[in-house]
């Protein structure tokens, strides 16, 4: 299906009128080009002595932790955890930021390869006495016996004992989306699974596997990119949209549901150029289900269009369930968005087999 959505802009005594402005969900990538980066904090522990704690850190859980000199990146120290099955060590750094866009960047080596999982980077959010949430998380795991490099499940590359690894991430807490660096290398994304505006510190974790982790060199920053033309707001996986409101936010349908709808909020800031936004919908075998074609332009067509306030706007897509093919199609469906021709935002959802009456 193609739709053609047009933006006309009527010159009036109060301003602007913009007629016409659906769109659908669309999310720069997290390139470092062209961005500010501001440091929140930097660390590589060469001020503490040995022995001890650096300043600033807190111990959460198990204890085992030390600034030692017989393993770094940059002379002469570095930290070492070690964590316990069942019991792992955090040193977590609290810090407080509202940019939109937060990142970190830090050498990890293990002692040893061994699993379950031993190494852990990423945002904290303190949540119990012996409870914390995770967010945007690198984890060195076993799994099938191969020691790899996960973000939230997703495999990045595998890792070796005895060397350091340079992990950079940069995460968009609008979207979730976590754009991920190993090495200086960038091996892809993942999306968090919580709320990243809960964000209240930085967190290195020796875990489960009960191995030495040696941690270095390490920054926390925000990172400010050149405004866009468009941006993303918000957006909901939902059963319905209500009033222009996603009502029933949930990942998960049953084959009896009515439908699937994407909802995203918009912020409209200037309309220099025609836009072209493709929807896609891919059925669990990975298929191309339906798809949906934008295009976004000002009329004089190309006529360059800048709003004093930015223009906030909403748009729902939808596939229906129940009735139609996807009500037989059970698992996991994608949704992925592409923006001038290049990959902005993927999400995911799955259908459940129900008995319908």
């Amino acid at each position: 299906m193609r739709l053609v959505w047009v933006i006309l802009v009527l010159f009036a005594l109060k301003g602007v009128l913009l007629l016409g402005l659906p769109s659908t969900f669309l999310i720069y990538p997290l390139t470092m080009a062209n961005a500010g980066v501001s440091v929140i904090f930097y660390d590589n522990f060469d001020s503490c002595p040995t022995g001890y704690i650096p300043g600033g850190w807190e111990l959460w859980f198990n204890k085992k932790a030390e600034v030692v000199s017989d393993c770094y990146v940059s002379y002469p120290h570095s930290l070492r955890l070690k964590g316990e099955y069942g019991w792992s060590t955090e040193a977590a750094r609290r810090f407080y930021s509202d940019s939109r866009f937060i990142g970190y960047e830090v050498y990890g080596m293990v002692e040893e390869v061994k699993g379950p999982y031993s190494l852990r980077v990423g945002f904290l959010k303190r949540t119990g006495p012996t409870t914390a949430t995770w967010h945007a998380t690198i984890t060195f795991k076993v799994m099938d016996g191969r020691p790899v490099i996960v973000a939230a499940g997703k495999e990045l590359r595998g890792y070796r004992s005895g060397v350091w690894y340079k992990i950079k991430v940069v995460l968009d807490r609008y979207t979730r989306r976590y754009e991920i660096w190993i090495n200086d290398s960038f091996v892809g994304y993942s999306y968090d699974r919580g709320d990243p505006w809960e964000i209240e510190a930085f967190g290195l974790s020796s875990e489960w596997a009960g191995v030495n982790c040696y941690f270095d060199n390490v920054k926390v920053f925000e990172v400010t990119y050149g405004q866009p033309e468009i941006e993303v707001v918000d957006h909901a996986i939902c059963e319905y949209v209500e009033n222009g409101k996603p009502q029933a936010i949930t990942h998960y349908f049953m084959s009896c549901d009515s439908a699937v709808y994407c909802w995203v909020k918009f912020k409209l800031f200037k309309l220099s150029r025609k836009h072209t936004v493709i929807l896609k919908w891919y059925d669990p075998h990975g298929r191309l289900y339906d798809v949906d074609e934008l295009e976004l332009y000002s009329i004089p067509r190309g006529k360059p269009v800048t709003f004093t306030k930015p223009i906030i706007f909403t748009y729902t897509s939808s596939i229906p369930i129940r009735g139609h093919e996807p009500e037989r199609l059970y698992g996991i469906w994608k949704v992925k968005l592409y923006l001038d021709g290049r990959l902005a935002f993927e999400d995911i959802f799955e259908i459940r087999f129900s008995i319908c009456h």
